[in-house]
């Protein structure tokens, strides 16, 4: 995968979203699957503008490639909750 040749730095910014060291003013919900968070191109009030990201707490996962029968709670998880 073309992910596990990159520098893990470039990966730091997400490890910093997840442990609520950045970016935490962003966030919509949190539980032990994923967190939703408002994009960071929403301007307040105007919900055209409004997009949120589900971003799974499972760090092995790098890709949507990466899924698998066992990610189904996470993802029934994000549709129930970010709904």
């Amino acid at each position: 995968m073309f992910l596990d040749h990159e520098d893990p730095k470039k990966c730091e910014w997400m490890h910093n979203i997840l442990e609520n060291k950045k970016e935490t003013e962003l966030c919509v919900f949190e539980n032990e699957h994923f967190k939703l968070q408002k994009d960071y191109k929403f301007n307040e009030g105007e919900l055209n503008t409004l997009y949120l990201l589900a971003h799974p707490k499972d760090t092995s996962l790098l890709s949507v490639r990466d899924l698998k029968g066992e990610h189904l709670p996470l993802l029934k998880s994000i549709l129930t909750n970010g709904y």
